[in-house]
């Protein structure tokens, strides 16, 4: 299979992208509430019991749109981020290769793969930042504090600066205060959730991101490069004549393998995101407390839903991706 040249890489891997979001985001914020919802007080039930559940009672207060809160952030930085994805994926698999129409073996597309995991994360920690902030904020009974994702990401920038895009504490109400996580009994006294002193923990979220990031697009890439050679029977075919449904299969299970190692990064990243107290001292502490207040059970929260929107998601992803290099090499057949 002769590969695209990078510029189109870096093009179609946007359009896959916003695809992806599209799809996927309903089940995406219904995934982050199960992951974040709070520990119940003894006697009492737990907030949402199930993903259908969670679904059902937001839909009741806030309508379908509330499926779809948070969303700018994601689209927004879909593109860039997918682009940046397919583009450190296509690049690495062309140092590996001695000609474009070189087939690599599954080691180097993992490898290949792994580098666009260590590219992508500088983007992606502060557009999932505010992507969790805008899913949670309402999920307790809160206020509504951001209209949207982009004056989510501006504020949070405005009162923190880069590390407030990439800690949980920078939504400041009150001087040297925030709102990431809401309780009843602290809504009337205007603040809840960490200090600004711990804005020393953002190197934490960059490094549970690197962890899901590198190794989870490793799979992700060297599935889905996989899974097409197995159903086409053959990895040297035209990628102009790949079959869109063989395209969205080895999508869907490429997103599924993803997420059978990503599911536990997540749901940290999720919790550090959005935790309330400041009551944590890094990402390993994060780790401890959960397994130990919840089980390890807790680490898997969400995964009904992840399982769910991993398929389809994935599969317009790839689909968007292979339609957009086709109409590519159509239009600009020489570059």
């Amino acid at each position: 299979m002769t590969e695209p040249s990078l510029i189109k890489t870096f093009v179609a891997g946007g359009v896959g992208g916003a695809c992806l979001v599209l799809i996927g985001h309903p089940l995406d914020t219904i995934k982050v509430m199960l992951q974040t919802q709070p520990k119940p007080a003894p006697g009492m039930p737990q907030l949402y019991t199930s993903a259908w559940d969670c679904a059902v009672k937001t839909t009741r207060n806030e309508g379908i749109p509330g499926l779809y809160r948070g969303m700018l952030s994601p689209l927004l930085g879909a593109t860039p981020i997918n682009a940046i994805m397919f583009l450190g994926y296509g690049f690495g698999k062309k140092i590996q290769q001695s000609s474009p129409s070189d087939v690599l073996t599954v080691p180097q597309l993992g490898l290949a793969g792994g580098l666009s995991g260590f590219i992508a994360t500088a983007v992606t920690v502060p557009v999932e930042r505010v992507k969790c902030v805008m899913q949670v904020q309402r999920s307790r009974g809160g206020v509504k504090t951001y209209s949207n994702s982009l004056v989510c990401g501006i504020q949070l920038y405005r009162k923190g600066g880069l590390r407030g895009c990439l800690s949980w504490d920078s939504h400041h109400l009150d001087e040297g205060k925030s709102i990431i996580f809401y309780q009843e009994s602290d809504l009337d006294a205007g603040l809840v959730g960490a200090s600004s002193r711990d804005t020393r923990y953002s190197p934490g979220i960059v490094l549970v991101q690197s962890c899901y990031n590198v190794p989870g697009l490793a799979l992700y890439f060297g599935s889905y490069e996989v899974f097409i050679r197995w159903l086409t029977e053959s990895g040297r075919m035209s990628r102009k004549d790949l079959n869109p449904v063989y395209v969205m299969a080895a999508g869907g299970l490429a997103g599924v393998v993803n997420w059978c190692y990503g599911i536990v990064p997540d749901t940290l990243k999720s919790r550090i995101q959005t935790v309330q107290d400041g009551q944590h001292k890094g990402i390993f502490d994060v780790y401890r407390t959960l397994v130990r207040s919840e089980g390890y059970g807790a680490l898997f929260k969400g995964i009904g839903p992840v399982m769910l929107r991993a398929i389809p998601a994935n599969a317009a992803c790839f689909l968007g991706f292979e339609v957009a290099i086709r109409l590519l090499d159509r239009l600009f057949p020489n570059i």
